[in-house]
């Protein structure tokens, strides 16, 4: 082959024929050859459309290069000399090794095919073994799989397995027919990561999970919206939206930096807010109704009680008990508090037969207060904190030794499960009978 320059007759460039191998060479060998002879081609077409256009290789001196010339173009020549006897030894391996037929140099601009060969790119360096970008409307990169694999797979030792950032679509956008739409898995950073104007990561399928985000230690998938838009849109037209699970921590953490219910803003019926009381308590709110700010109701909160739980009434106080341990008995005295435990179940004797019937966390009780022996005229206010005061009766009696019952719904002090007798006017025996609760916290 040669190569036509300023001052010279040859005839066009040929590549010869080559004849068969003189002896069988291991098939990795001849793609070893077949992969340097798709580069000399690549350095033969430019060198030619740099000749066609008049130019001449830097460090080079009416077409021989000059003792400082760069290393490539000393090497080019040396190949482009030899590049028929290459290129003839090589076509004898591509026939002599049909199953390669497909791999070659990758094209640039073009449709490659790998026909059986799976392309792998490892690298050792700090930063990116793989980099695509895309100054268009297109996509940077757009895999896809018509079996059973997954259509793009990449792993990480360290940093984010998938990073990918878009300024008008998606960042990453996953589509499976029947397995997972994105699946990232890292040891320690980020297992996909995407940023995009629009969506940071889609997923879509068919039948399994449209994204899957595993960690071992830290947040398994995390979305965050710097706009108006979801942090995370999770939608199902048959399955659960969303489904979440935790062996240790917690199944599903809320927060929020406002205070108390949303008074301003536009919400959309069905959102939820955490919110904080003053005093840095929680709140739940659900927006039942659309606006700005809309309709909202509280779901739980600090003196919201929970669902109602009617049980077997069990007697949890009687002041005619004798010497029971930690228990305070005896007539209640006119313009005295007495404070009395609705924890547990006691029999007649005040002895614990049902501990816990009123369990920890619960915030409101329903319960019968009775009065027995009573004397002249007098009422008991029962209250969750005789020291906030009271000013009304929870039962009033009228006479000597009279049997009065009154039914009650009242908070209690959810702490020590307590509530406070306060007796008034007149001496009596009170029992206290517990018939359900409110579940708190």
């Amino acid at each position: 082959m040669s190569m036509n320059g300023p001052g010279s007759d040859d005839g066009p460039d040929t590549v010869g024929t080559p004849g068969p191998p003189a002896a069988p060479i291991e098939a990795a060998a001849w793609r070893e050859v077949m992969s340097e002879l798709a580069h000399l081609r690549a350095e033969v077409a430019q060198l030619r459309g740099e000749v066609a256009a008049g130019g001449t290789p830097p460090g080079t001196l009416g077409g021989q290069p000059t003792p400082d010339a760069d290393p490539r173009w000393s090497r080019r020549g040396v190949l482009l000399g030899a590049l028929g006897a290459a290129a003839g030894a090589t076509a004898a391996v591509a026939g002599a090794s049909p199953a390669a037929a497909g791999v070659g140099a990758m094209q640039f601009g073009a449709t490659n095919v790998a026909d059986g060969s799976g392309t792998t790119l490892t690298s050792t360096s700090g930063f990116q073994t793989f980099t695509v970008a895309n100054t268009g409307a297109g996509n940077g990169v757009h895999a896809r799989a018509t079996g059973a694999g997954a259509a793009a797979l990449a792993t990480a030792a360290g940093g984010p397995a998938v990073r990918a950032e878009s300024t008008g679509g998606n960042g990453i956008e996953g589509r499976s027919t029947s397995q997972l739409g994105v699946l990232g898995e890292s040891p320690e950073g980020a297992g996909v990561e995407g940023r995009g104007a629009t969506f940071g990561v889609v997923g879509r399928t068919n039948g399994g999970t449209a994204v899957f985000g595993f960690s071992r230690d830290r947040t398994g998938v995390e979305g965050v919206s710097n706009g108006g838009g979801a942090g995370l849109n999770a939608s199902s037209f048959s399955g659960p939206a969303g489904q979440f699970r935790s062996s240790s921590g917690p199944t599903l953490r809320l927060s929020n930096g406002r205070t108390g219910v949303p008074i301003d803003g536009t919400w959309v019926a069905g959102d939820i807010v955490a919110a904080q009381t003053l005093s840095g308590r929680l709140e739940l709110w659900v927006c039942v109704a659309g606006g700005t700010p809309g309709t909202w109701r509280q779901l739980a909160g600090p003196t919201v009680a929970g669902g109602f739980v009617p049980i077997q009434p069990v007697r949890v106080y009687d002041s005619r008990w004798v010497a029971v341990p930690g228990v305070v008995t005896g007539i209640l005295e006119p313009d005295t508090t007495r404070t009395v435990s609705v924890a547990d179940g006691r029999n007649s004797l005040g002895k614990v037969t049902e501990p816990n019937a009123v369990p920890p966390g619960t915030t409101a009780v329903t319960l019968n207060v009775t009065v027995v022996g009573t004397v002249g005229r007098g009422n008991l206010a029962l209250v969750p904190n005789a020291r906030q005061g009271s000013n009304t009766s929870s039962i009033n009696w009228s006479a000597d030794n009279q049997v009065l019952a009154n039914g009650l719904t009242l908070a209690i002090n959810s702490f020590a499960r307590t509530l406070d007798i306060i007796c008034r006017s007149n001496r009596t025996h009170a029992l206290v009978d517990i018939t359900g609760y409110y579940s708190g916290a």
